[in-house]
């Protein structure tokens, strides 16, 4: 049934069918089970590697430390980048997401520990909560109020992958206010922004109106993004004090849809922010 949903579905009825999901009084451990609303592929090993090395190596080739601390926002259905994190130094690591998404299962965890050799990691219990406080691994979930547990300029490295997008737009500026706040002056952050609609991998979520998009039936939806574009996250970290290193760009040849299909907040936008599919930022805040 997914793979049919992804791929031979059109984006309306895909929106349709998720809507209706989103509101039946299911669970949402029922829906995970047919793979409905899984929060990326954390839960497979050479994924979950692949995308820590990606944004830590630009942490690392700026950092002559040894011992750092790191913050990961959205880390989805496990707490993998904890154990790659300890692995490669970090003392303390946080986790923060909107709601308890990640993998309790112990045995998934030691096989990831087995399979890299990682090192670091203690693996005294049998018990989730302990085994993250043996490791010094904070999982907070409870959104942008998880912040408040996370001391001002004590973080050296905060990333996300494929996560800003999907901060409900009003919250997106104060996220990142509080990124500058738990970053020490001097520290680095590391973002993937999709900016694809994740419905068909198009600009579909751009037809409709705020009223609509922003309502908390499509927040609720599992397929919410906030449609900001990638102007804007530049502007304002680099309003918040953050200087750019590196962005690199994704871009359709044209535009995956017709520009009058879109709704008016959108319809007046320059061109080129619409070819931009995706990007990477990393940044450092200045001292």
């Amino acid at each position: 049934m997914l793979k049919l949903i992804n791929s031979h579905l059109p984006w309306w009825l895909k929106l349709t069918i998720k809507l209706f999901i989103s509101i039946l009084p299911v669970k949402l451990s029922f829906w995970n089970k047919f793979g409905f609303f899984i929060h990326g592929d954390m839960l497979s090993i050479s994924y979950s590697k692949k995308i820590f090395m990606k944004h830590f190596n630009r942490f690392k080739s700026h950092n002559k430390n040894k011992i750092f601390t790191m913050l990961e926002i959205g880390p989805g259905d496990s707490v993998t980048s904890a154990l790659y994190a300890r692995n490669f130094g970090a003392s303390s690591v946080f986790l923060i997401d909107q709601d308890f998404y990640a993998s309790t299962d112990l045995d998934f965890y030691q096989k990831v520990i087995s399979h890299y050799n990682l090192k670091n990691i203690y693996f005294k219990s049998n018990d989730f909560k302990a085994f993250l406080n043996e490791n010094n691994t904070y999982y907070l979930t409870n959104g942008l109020n998880s912040f408040r547990h996370i001391k001002t300029s004590s973080i050296d490295f905060i990333f996300s992958n494929a996560v800003l997008e999907h901060i409900r737009k009003q919250d997106l500026e104060e996220y990142f206010i509080e990124m500058k706040r738990v970053l020490k002056p001097g520290g680095f952050i590391s973002h993937t922004v999709d900016l694809k609609d994740h419905l068909g991998g198009g600009l579909n979520n751009l037809r409709f109106s705020d009223s609509f998009w922003d309502s908390n039936l499509v927040l609720n939806s599992g397929f919410y993004t906030n449609r900001v574009r990638m102007p804007f996250f530049i502007s304002v970290l680099k309003g918040l004090g953050f200087q750019l290193i590196f962005l690199n760009k994704k871009k359709w040849n044209k535009s995956p849809i017709n520009r009058k299909s879109l709704s008016l907040g959108f319809r007046e936008g320059p061109n080129n922010d619409l070819l931009i599919k995706e990007f990477d930022i990393f940044m450092k805040l200045k001292k």
